[in-house]
């Protein structure tokens, strides 16, 4: 959202060329957009993103939206990943349930824009948005089920011994949704 906000990229299907260097898994050795970055956590678009925005820039809106504990004192292409930056469960359940609501100091179209490329699944009876991650050894799936003209924000934080671990972020977030008949 800053980078769309601060008209970094104008959309979200503005691409990013790959420099041709193996990033390491397959998927992430192609040229990107915001809509394909997205699902796959694709790192080094969202660290070219970082350092179009910039430190100041980064800290200001990090700061506007309250996030986590707000700490990006690590470079501006890595707080995320290997800095400081903290956020408990309750704050991305605070931040989604503002995300929703269009609620957080972006404009309004951003934020519905952001809620569209976040579905992860969607049937006739449901729609998922969410993301994951993973740094050092925790993992987390966040985001909201609509179902039921309803809406049910979720953030599932595990830790993650392997690479085989990763999958059981959603496994897990998806067994509990089930067994709360929220999702069939």
């Amino acid at each position: 959202m800053i980078a769309l906000q601060t008209s970094v990229i104008k959309s979200v299907d503005d691409t990013l060329k790959w420099d041709g260097k193996d990033k390491g898994w397959k998927p992430w050795n192609k040229d990107q957009t915001m809509k394909s970055a997205m699902p796959i956590s694709c790192v080094w678009f969202y660290q070219d993103l970082a350092r179009r925005i910039g430190k100041k820039k980064m800290q200001n809106w990090v700061n506007k939206v309250s996030y986590g504990n707000r700490n990006i004192e690590r470079e501006i292409d890595n707080f995320w990943l290997e800095g400081e930056l903290r956020i408990t469960a309750n704050e991305q359940i605070s931040f989604i349930e503002k995300l929703i609501n269009n609620e957080l100091p972006f404009d309004k179209q951003i934020q519905e824009t952001v809620k569209e490329i976040m579905v992860t699944d969607e049937n006739k009876s449901y729609a998922i948005h969410s993301k994951t991650g993973w740094t050092k050894n925790i993992g987390w799936n966040v985001g909201y089920v609509e179902a039921k003209n309803n809406k049910w924000i979720f953030a599932m934080n595990m830790e993650i011994i392997n690479k085989q671990d990763a999958k059981y972020r959603k496994i897990i977030t998806y067994e509990i949704l089930k067994s709360e008949k929220i999702i069939e």
